[in-house]
């Protein structure tokens, strides 16, 4: 439609009113360079048996500063740690990890990979 007083054209929207604003999601971020662990995430670590807790926060804060791409990026950091603790036990070493392989399994492959490359 054009203003009839200067020719610019107006877009009118009409809604009946029942329509909800269609909600903005949250942005995430990449782990704060002085990320800490709040008291509420120690004492979530603590009651899920962590007895090394700054050591894991160690951990989970290097990974991530580490990690490159979109998937480094969070929107809840303190949901992250809370994951990071319940799976922790998938990935300590001979637990075969996300690979689901043990150490010496991950040997024999490297292994079978130089003698292949050596025919």
């Amino acid at each position: 439609m054009k203003c009839p007083h200067c020719d610019e054209t107006i877009t009118v929207s009409l809604t009946t009113g029942s329509e909800k604003p269609k909600k903005v999601p949250e942005r995430g971020t990449r782990i704060p360079p002085d990320w800490q662990l709040t008291e509420a995430d120690r004492e979530f670590a603590a009651s899920k048996g962590v007895q090394d807790c700054a050591g894991l926060a160690g951990a989970f804060k290097d990974y991530w500063v580490g990690r490159a791409g979109k998937g480094a990026i969070k929107v809840n950091w303190s949901s992250v740690w809370r994951n990071w603790v319940r799976n922790r036990d998938n990935f300590k070493p001979g637990k075969g990890g996300a690979a689901g392989t043990t150490e010496s399994e991950r040997r024999a492959i490297i292994t079978s990979r130089i003698q292949l490359a050596g025919e």
